[in-house]
């Protein structure tokens, strides 16, 4: 239940003012006093970046930014203290062999601690990445306009599919042994459309997008 309750949570980011329950379905691999240290930094006025567990990628995880109650010198605006989300972070053995894409790997604050929370509890859901490349197709309804006084305007986007493949996105499209859909589809090594998973998925590459 931990990686489900994690996952709903990680979604409905960011959350403001957040409860203690809240904050221990986000840390499940925290003991209390980590939690509390956790929450001592930020109200000293610093934003704290935490690692927790991963969702898909073996060796990722994910970064949720603690930010403290701010009041505005100029106005007196208080900001509430507020749970976000900032971005899937990896490690080098994240990938087959140790070979990254251009990453930089920094340490953050129980990063190890998140890893092995994941491969203890859901490791079995969890994947290598042994894949070459990463891409974004945006399903847009040509009959469905943003409009405006200016023009009919763009279609709207209805879904992102993200995924990976195993061989590079230029060498799939030109190559023409197949129609497009089937050699996309004979490539593909994960796929999803969660962002959350998609950014563990893309790690450090650059990644490609389709409309």
């Amino acid at each position: 239940m931990a990686k489900e309750k994690l996952t709903e949570m990680l979604r409905i980011l960011p959350i403001h003012k957040p409860d203690v329950d809240q904050v221990r379905d986000l840390f499940p691999h925290l003991s209390s006093d980590e939690i509390q240290e956790v929450l001592t930094i930020g109200e000293k006025g610093r934003s704290n970046y935490v690692a927790v567990p991963s969702l898909r990628v073996n060796g990722a995880f994910q970064i949720v930014t603690f930010n403290p109650e701010y009041k505005n010198d100029k106005d007196g605006k208080v900001t509430p203290v507020r749970l976000s989300w900032s971005y899937a972070g990896r490690t080098r053995e994240s990938y087959a062999g140790g070979r990254s894409h251009e990453d930089v790997f920094p340490p953050y604050k129980h990063m190890d601690k998140a890893i092995a929370f994941a491969r203890d509890n859901w490791g079995s859901d969890l994947v290598l990445d042994d894949w070459v490349d990463f891409v974004e197709v945006y399903v847009q309804d040509p009959t469905d306009l943003h409009k405006s006084s200016f023009s009919q305007g763009s279609p709207k986007t209805k879904a992102v599919v993200r995924f990976t493949t195993i061989r590079s996105w230029s060498e799939i499209i030109n190559d023409h042994s197949k129609p497009e859909s089937q050699v996309i589809d004979d490539v593909i090594a994960q796929i999803t459309t969660d962002y959350l998973i998609a950014r563990e998925l893309k790690g450090g590459r650059g990644g490609h997008t389709e409309f």
